[in-house]
């Protein structure tokens, strides 16, 4: 292995990477900014500041981003806040046959056989 400064270092370069540096390089066009801030892209979809302050109108700026569970978790339950979700809602039941007009033995006609 050479390292990057070794006076030895010309000579050992394959043939191909002295070509590509012997050649002229084209300047590329600079490209444009692939990232957009999360606070912009919530603003294009919800039509909201997040980084307004509520009581002054002044701009809030981020000083960290908590990712570790049980750190949030402490600081959710000591602000008195839920520190879990929402329950998951129980599957759907079958279809409301009582909706339609038509007699119920032509409807369970229609419905799916997910015994087979």
């Amino acid at each position: 292995m050479v390292r990057p400064h070794s006076p030895s270092r010309p000579r050992r370069q394959p043939a191909r990477a002295r070509q590509s540096r012997d050649r002229p390089q084209t300047h590329r066009p600079a490209r444009a900014r692939s990232r957009v801030p999360w606070a912009e892209l919530l603003s294009r979809v919800f039509k909201v500041d997040v980084l307004k302050c509520e009581n002054c109108g002044g701009r809030m700026t981020v000083l960290a981003f908590l990712t570790e569970r049980a750190v949030v978790k402490k600081i959710l339950e000591h602000l008195g806040l839920p520190a879990t979700g929402p329950s998951k809602a129980p599957a759907r039941g079958a279809a409301q046959l009582e909706l339609d007009e038509r007699p119920a033995d032509e409807l369970r006609d229609e419905l799916p056989n997910y015994d087979s």
